[in-house]
């Protein structure tokens, strides 16, 4: 999919509240030549949470832009509000909660595609593991 594997921190997160979700994952790097030089341009970032999908939709903050399954598990594809650099998401869920998978562009990519023209096609082969 054009992400580096050598490209990948590994990142976790504890967020308490009302309720406990946690979320660990790791994020990958796409880079693009630009006038001979190597130049980020988009990353990935893999998670998995305890919040439910129907946590996700039902988020404010969470602008649903599809709730069509990926494949053939439930799913919600959207846009954080306010989000800068743009990016997009897509979470699947899985028996403890979800899969998550972030796009988000680079600061200042130059002909960086939309993160949400990409997100499906991208879940889809990343979710294709989940029953393997």
């Amino acid at each position: 999919m054009g992400f580096g594997p050598g490209s990948r921190p590994r990142q976790a997160a504890e967020i308490t509240g009302s309720s406990l979700l946690t979320k660990i994952g790791c994020s990958f790097r796409r880079y693009s030549t630009v006038n001979g030089e190597k130049m980020p341009t988009m990353s990935l970032n893999i998670t998995t949470s305890t919040e439910s999908l129907t946590e996700i939709g039902g988020d404010k903050d969470h602008e649903v832009l599809d709730s069509a399954p990926i494949n053939g598990r439930p799913a919600v594809v959207y846009r954080v509000a306010g989000t800068t650099p743009p990016a997009c998401e897509a979470a699947v869920e899985v028996p403890d909660g979800t899969f998550g998978v972030t796009l988000t562009v680079a600061p200042g990519a130059a002909d960086a595609p939309d993160p949400c023209g990409e997100i499906r096609k991208v879940a889809s082969v990343l979710a294709s593991v989940l029953d393997k």
